[in-house]
């Protein structure tokens, strides 16, 4: 095959890649994104999205707590099912592990919320923090109390 053929053969591939993509997007109707560098998602083809989700840093924030992390992620998906605005940010609370012997040091709670930018998942991140500080705190001290031997008179 000529040099010229073989790069009319790869340039029908990509287009027919491209227009296979794009069908998929449009049949399953989740909407692709990725940041730009000020935070702000952009919508884009699968073939782009998948190029860029490869290598990308997806994080918002992550924190420990002295029993939890929170972490809070850019997914790349539309999780508002066509509505509006896209659901693209998600904040989730995990038990942490102690020492790596897979043994947990809390509970998952179920702490988990969704968010259209940057800047909500940042507030909604600090919310949850927050609401895991003090649950960890009034667990604290309930336990201290039941520790505690009882007065006596």
């Amino acid at each position: 095959m000529s040099k010229d053929r073989k790069k009319t053969a790869q340039e029908l591939a990509d287009a027919m890649a491209e227009l296979m993509m794009a069908r998929f997007d449009a049949d399953h109707g989740l909407g692709h994104y990725i940041l730009d560098d000020e935070h702000q998602p952009q919508q884009v083809s699968l073939l782009e999205w998948a190029e860029w989700y490869e290598n990308a840093d997806r994080c918002v924030a992550r924190s420990e707590t002295e029993l939890h992390e929170v972490s809070t992620i850019f997914l790349g998906l539309d999780y508002s099912w066509d509505k509006d605005p896209p659901i693209l940010f998600e904040t989730m609370v995990f038990a942490r592990e102690r020492g790596g012997d897979g043994q947990r040091l809390g509970d998952d709670l179920g702490l988990m919320d969704r968010y259209a930018t940057w800047d909500e998942a940042l507030k909604g991140h600090n919310d949850i923090l927050r609401e895991v500080s003090k649950l960890e705190g009034e667990a604290t001290e309930k336990l201290k109390s039941l520790q505690s031997p009882p007065e006596r008179n």
